[in-house]
């Protein structure tokens, strides 16, 4: 490769902003869900920020909300692990702000030092600086130089934000230091692309990077001696020559994502284990967890608790020395979460809703015979189950993110009301209704929503068992029943 550089003699460094308009998050944070089928100021500008993130090919910010925006839409949320449903919500606007300030990082770094040097070479033309990172990386490592854990100085920098490009997941803290995080975050990318996933970062890795990333040029090396680690000596970084020393924090980026709060909830706040034959975003997250702790074969994170996901757990749990049954519970849950550095606390939904410490006991029946008491809360002025409340408050906060307001008509009923319903029934005033005892509202489960409003059985049924909600009579479609 030809490599020549000049330094110009009036530099001027591309400057870049990142700042999300107020209006547009207020709209955003307020509860606006933009998809397909919008158009308008707010959609321009959505445009306009998939395109400072990187977006490609290039929108056109034409404010029109087509199947080219919601392709870019659903890339940017495989790349941060968000649910790829092509809809911009308050999640993926977090993330975008995520994405937009690492890129400003990348940007600020770089646009000091190297904005004043031109690189050419036989297959391409392009300057380095404000609008390129990864220079120093390439020529050390093209030039045989290693990076492994205890790595540190601007190399192993440029190599966290171009794996955060790359879509590493959770990102990486870009402060220069190879640690657990970053490791992990190379291997992640080898299994991807059908590497050795040692974590180690030689010529092979960085090859498929600057593929992946569509990187075609390097710089030339600007001195100092580079050391190969293949026979595991010291790894100098020769731009700042600083010797890598071990770290006790070992790069994990502790500042999670956010995947592994459904978990959370569903352990901390309802108990029992994720198993197979569950579905749900709390095995979707289980699934991406475990992948990330180096699930082999890797899982697809479909969010069904398949032979494929009981299998990783047993892995997962034998490696750790726990009892190795295959189910997730709060014990594995704690080894997974000391494993990748990142812990949570449970959110209640009914502290959230102001309903702690409110709820009522009543005798519960089923199949004519009566049960224990069960704990019950209202919602909507409706009795309704502590479980079945919680999972449907947090089905609701989704639904209303979508435009949609699900409401409950009906939901625990009494010995007594249920009597009453039948009796009603019986003499023709009233509509269908099981003998006292045996209807599933006096146990807990069942809720009547109001799904006259097509929206809300629409969304129901494309997202109600995400929840744990699943429809269980064919002739009446109001009639709902949480059964995680």
């Amino acid at each position: 490769m030809h490599i020549t550089s000049h330094v110009s003699t009036n530099p001027q460094p591309t400057t870049h902003s990142t700042d999300i308009p107020s209006n547009f998050k207020s709209a955003i944070q307020g509860g606006t869900v933009l998809k397909r089928g919008a158009k308008g100021a707010l959609v321009k500008e959505l445009q306009n920020l998939l395109n400072e993130a990187g977006a490609n090919p290039k929108l056109v910010a034409d404010g029109d909300f087509g199947r080219g925006t919601e392709n870019a839409l659903k890339i940017f949320q495989r790349q941060h692990n968000l649910t790829t449903d092509g809809k911009f919500g308050r999640g993926t606007l977090a993330k975008l702000e995520i994405a937009l300030q690492t890129a400003a990082t990348d940007h600020a770094d770089h646009s000091h030092d190297d904005h004043d040097h031109s690189v050419t070479t036989g297959v391409s033309t392009r300057t380095t600086g404000s609008t390129s990172i990864g220079g120093r990386l390439m020529s050390a490592v093209d030039g045989g130089q290693v990076l492994k854990r205890g790595a540190k100085g601007t190399t192993v920098k440029e190599l966290q934000q171009l794996l955060n490009r790359a879509g590493a997941s959770p990102a990486l803290t870009a402060d220069g230091d190879f640690g657990r995080g970053t490791e992990n975050a190379v291997k992640a990318f080898q299994r991807k692309h059908g590497l050795g996933a040692d974590g180690k970062f030689g010529r092979g890795t960085l090859a498929k990077l600057k593929e992946v990333l569509q990187l075609g040029v390097g710089t030339s090396p600007n001195g100092g001696t580079t050391v190969d680690n293949n026979n595991g000596g010291t790894t100098v970084d020769n731009n700042n020559g600083d010797t890598t020393v071990d770290n006790n924090n070992g790069g994990t980026n502790t500042t999670n994502d956010g995947v592994g709060q459904a978990i959370e909830n569903q352990l901390g706040v309802f108990g029992g284990s994720l198993r197979r034959g569950g579905k749900g975003n709390a095995v979707r997250e289980l699934q991406t967890l475990l992948n990330r702790a180096g699930a082999n074969p890797k899982l697809t994170a479909d969010g069904d608790f398949g032979r494929g996901t009981e299998n990783a757990v047993k892995a997962f749990q034998r490696k750790h020395g726990l009892g190795a049954d295959g189910k997730f519970g709060k014990g594995t849950w704690a080894a997974l979460k000391k494993e990748l550095g990142v812990d949570f606390k449970a959110s209640d939904p009914l502290s959230d809703a102001g309903l702690s410490g409110t709820a009522s006991t009543h005798y519960a029946y089923k199949k004519g015979k009566r049960l224990g008491k069960i704990q019950v809360v209202r919602i909507d002025g409706k009795p309704v189950e502590i479980n079945t409340a919680r999972s449907f408050l947090k089905m609701r906060e989704a639904a209303q993110k979508d435009g949609v307001n699900i409401k409950i008509n009906s939901g625990f009923r009494s010995y007594e009301e249920q009597k009453r319903l039948y009796d009603l029934y019986k003499a023709g005033r009233g509509n269908l209704a099981a003998r006292p005892g045996y209807s599933n509202h006096q146990h807990g489960p069942a809720v009547d929503l109001n799904t006259r409003d097509p929206k809300v059985l629409r969304w129901l049924n494309k997202n109600g068992k995400k929840f744990g909600f699943v429809r269980t009579v064919p002739s009446e479609p109001w009639h709902w029943e949480y059964r995680p």
